[in-house]
């Protein structure tokens, strides 16, 4: 007999942030898969919302295992349909803050930096992604929020276009502003659990 075991997942509460007869919204802590996906099949944020806050719930977008953030849920079929839609069609855009390795450039006007690089994956066994030419189309536009030069980071504000699979990490990987402690795309990659970072995971 055979066990598969799925990998550990945040002990911390699902928080919900808001929610209508139509939508949930709740605040995804980071180290938890967003739905059944792969080998992960049971500690998900739809099986977790599901089991221990009795709402059944449909998937609208993906946030990466290691991100933490704002995320949307459907409470019908048709519900996640209409706004994947929406998303699709960029009548919805997503907002995503990021730390990055480096002082990013600020822009002289309100205009964003534009990213248009395809990816694809360069690494199957370990799910890398790279800025491939025959890749799959992707935009993303990026602000600097902020810098901080005793550590040389900044704080940038991100917009995906399109939504391939480690998009924003991949495009401020080809700027040359990996995300602080990125353990895929981030050379100096090293676990601190006393870090912001760890803590929010």
């Amino acid at each position: 007999q055979a066990f598969k075991f799925e990998r550990p997942c945040t002990a911390l509460p699902i928080q919900i942030v808001f929610e209508t007869d139509d939508i949930l919204v709740v605040n995804k802590p980071g180290l938890i898969q967003p739905h059944p996906l792969g080998l992960q099949l049971f500690n998900t944020l739809t099986l977790i919302l599901a089991k221990e806050h009795n709402k059944l719930c449909f998937a609208v977008h993906r946030l990466d295992q290691l991100t933490t953030g704002l995320t949307l849920f459907a409470k019908s079929s048709a519900t996640a349909s209409n706004l994947s839609t929406l998303i699709r069609s960029r009548e919805v855009n997503k907002f995503y803050v990021a730390k990055v390795k480096g002082i990013f450039p600020a822009s002289e006007t309100s205009e964003p930096h534009i990213v248009d690089a395809p990816l694809g994956c360069i690494d199957k066994a370990r799910g890398v992604q790279g800025v491939v030419q025959e890749g799959k189309s992707a935009k993303t536009l990026f602000w600097r929020l902020s810098v901080d030069d005793a550590t040389q980071t900044s704080i940038v504000q991100c917009c995906p276009l399109t939504g391939r699979t480690h998009q924003i990490r991949v495009h401020l990987l080809h700027l040359g502003f990996p995300i602080v402690n990125d353990p895929l795309y981030c050379e100096d990659f090293k676990f601190d659990p006393e870090s912001s970072e760890a803590k929010l995971m």
